[in-house]
């Protein structure tokens, strides 16, 4: 991936979006405009969920694992609302790993949720870290895949390096 400079490009690109949209959560150190974590958000809704799912050739093996995920665990349909809170990208600096920031982290997308009046978040989770701040934070696991199991069905993507089994779709719901 570092060396594919159309994709870096089109990464960024995305990144920039999702910056500009200003709909994100940073965690600084006290006193300080030191980031030690951050978490990119953006909103999906159900109208437009069809357009995504229609560009699945266009995207790297990552975001076509995100798209499959999404659509297995129907969040529209499963709890019943037509656009939730989506996380991009839950980051927390090396030096602050360990702290609980990645689950304070997740566990502030529920006021501001119902600042915007909204009563989902979903999130993709790829990595042990983020899955345990996940379910710390009251996130309930909706679709548990391996990356074993992704390379035996359509689209067959394989992740031959990853280390973790497990991907998982998690979502917090306000009832």
């Amino acid at each position: 991936i570092m060396n594919d400079k159309e994709y870096l490009a089109k990464m960024r690109n995305m990144w920039n979006e999702i910056v500009n949209k200003k709909l994100g959560i940073v965690c600084y150190k006290e006193n300080s405009n030191e980031i030690c974590g951050l978490n990119l958000l953006e909103i999906f809704f159900q109208a437009e969920d069809g357009i995504q799912q229609n560009q699945l050739e266009n995207k790297r093996k990552i975001a076509v694992v995100f798209e499959i995920l999404k659509k297995k665990a129907d969040v529209y349909n499963r709890y019943k609302v037509d656009k939730y809170v989506f996380g991009r990208g839950l980051v927390t600096l090396p030096k602050y790993r360990g702290c609980g920031i990645a689950t304070e982290l997740l566990k502030a997308r529920i006021p501001l949720m119902r600042a915007l009046g909204f009563t989902l978040t979903g999130t993709v989770f790829s990595a042990p870290g983020s899955q345990g701040a996940a379910k710390k934070a009251g996130y309930t696991e909706d679709v548990v895949m391996t990356y074993e199991s992704l390379a035996k069905e359509e689209p067959f993507i394989e992740f031959p390096n990853i280390t973790w089994p497990v991907v998982k779709f998690m979502c917090y719901h306000l009832k």
